[in-house]
């Protein structure tokens, strides 16, 4: 019976990530009700961590789920303040100044010492806002840095047959972060066009965030819905706040339009449970367009 449920348990594992309740559901629905402290041994003999574990649910989901709940006012009101400061602190010394927004493809790369869990996840879309400041250096080159308000996440679906049972599985996680780009960006002329190509790095600060999974199984459909916790704490938090990484780009601008591509590539562990070389980091595209009005 060991061996029949290691097999069990590691099957609904891979197809469903760390999805506990699914677990649990399960279970029940087969009419096998161990108790956790059983789970989480035969997990231990299995060397996966224990996603019915307290300390370890949704730490291994980098992110993936629309939030559902309002954003506290709190965090609003924090983060205009941070983008105000910044925008003052931009048209101090910028030669020009923008208003950015566009369109996000965010992923995740999810892996430990054993496989990369990430291989089936899809993208979530998602959107950024804020503003951008560029600063002459010499020529055709320029520093650009922004503060934009930003989503990050994946989403996944996966389905399988077992005991005749079909079980459907759907989860996404969105988190929110303020996000500071600094790239270094070459621009040249051509015609009535200005191209610009730029690459530099990021930091971000997470604010706020949602897990949501949905499991059908024999027709029934039940739903679950997290609030992320962010801190570096394994036994309590989801996913530390901090995040970095590289950014690059390229676009064009007409007048004070301007239009272009991104991609940030995470190279923060952004997840709290790092037992077996268990690592997160952010994927992101985005396709923008900026407005740009004036400067110094």
């Amino acid at each position: 019976m060991i061996n029949i449920e290691n097999k069990i348990f590691n099957l609904v594992f891979i197809q469903a990530d760390h999805l506990c309740y699914m677990h649990l559901n399960f279970l029940n629905k087969i009419e096998w009700n161990p108790k956790v402290d059983k789970m989480g041994k035969l997990f231990e003999e299995s060397s996966v961590p224990d996603p019915c574990q307290k300390d370890h649910f949704c730490s291994g989901n980098l992110l993936g789920s629309l939030i559902t709940k309002k954003i506290p006012m709190k965090n609003f009101k924090n983060l205009f303040l941070v983008l105000l400061m910044i925008s003052l602190g931009f048209s101090a010394a910028a030669q020009t100044l923008g208003v950015r927004a566009g369109f996000n493809l965010s992923n995740a790369e999810v892996k430990d010492d054993v496989s990369t869990y990430s291989d089936d996840y899809m993208y979530l879309p998602g959107f950024h806002a804020g503003v951008i400041a560029e600063f002459p250096v010499a020529g055709i080159l320029s520093v650009e840095g922004g503060a934009f308000f930003s989503t990050r996440g994946y989403k996944a679906e996966d389905e399988m047959v077992l005991f005749d049972e079909k079980y459907e599985f759907k989860y996404k996680t969105t988190l929110y972060y303020l996000v500071i780009p600094v790239t270094a960006k070459a621009t040249i002329d051509v015609g009535p066009l200005s191209v610009f190509g730029q690459i530099g790095g990021y930091a971000g600060s997470g604010l706020t965030g949602n897990y949501y999974s949905e499991t059908t199984i024999a027709g029934v459909t039940d739903t679950e819905e997290t609030d992320v916790e962010w801190g570096n704490d394994e036994n309590n938090d989801h996913f530390k706040r901090l995040d970095f990484g590289l950014t690059a780009g390229a676009g064009v601008q007409v007048k004070n339009i301007r239009a272009g591509v991104a991609y940030e590539h995470g190279l923060a562990n952004i997840c709290t449970y790092t037992q077996n070389g268990y690592s997160c980091a952010n994927r992101v595209i985005s396709v923008y367009a900026a407005f740009i009005i004036g400067g110094n």
